[in-house]
């Protein structure tokens, strides 16, 4: 990111600053504050993080950063219904009440359940990838009680439409080795209150 002091001090001027962003080769990202176009779509997500701190990513850049998908732009925040940012080709802004998040790296991120409900709401994703990113998410012996967990507490009217995928997608699956050795640790912590 880089901010209007930064680009003079390269030597650019207030015109060919403008010039730039009119031409796409650099893309504002709010007053004063502007990112390369080129730029990846991470480090893109990083200076959106940078100037709305307080927001959650949700969509496929919390899903990215879990590591169950590749990020798409334009990304899904939810902010508090006071703050003031503003959409653009970055970001789409939902104004919400606060959602439960994780903090991945610093960046609050919504939980899985939700980053599904508002990809499924507010971004153009194939239902495979979302339904992959929730098996994924949910995967093991407790995901099942984890997922039903994180839907209930989902803001959006696709509550349904998570809970639907969830059913078709191997959420809450374990390998018959897990299962092994899961059942194996609950019959020796039984054996030991006997």
């Amino acid at each position: 990111m880089y901010t209007r002091k930064d680009l003079f001090e390269e030597g650019m001027t207030q015109y060919r600053i403008e010039k730039e962003v009119a031409e796409g080769r650099l893309l504002r990202l709010r007053r004063n504050c502007y990112v390369a176009a080129e730029a990846s779509a991470k480090d893109k997500l990083n200076a959106v993080a940078q100037l709305y701190p307080d927001a959650v990513f949700s969509g496929t850049a919390a899903l990215a950063a879990y590591g169950l998908c590749e990020v798409q732009l334009p990304t899904v925040i939810r902010v508090d219904n006071n703050c003031r940012a503003r959409a653009d080709d970055l970001v789409h802004t939902v104004r919400s009440r606060p959602v439960p998040a994780n903090r991945v790296k610093g960046v609050k991120m919504a939980l899985p359940a939700q980053a599904v409900a508002d990809a499924l709401s507010f971004e153009r994703c194939s239902e495979w990838l979302l339904k992959d990113a929730l098996a994924q998410a949910y995967r093991g012996l407790n995901g099942r009680g984890r997922f039903a967990a994180d839907i209930e507490q989902v803001i959006s009217k696709k509550r349904d439409a998570v809970r639907e995928l969830a059913e078709r997608a191997p959420v809450g699956t374990a390998s018959k080795w897990e299962q092994r050795m899961y059942h194996g640790w609950v019959s020796s912590r039984c054996q030991i209150f006997d």
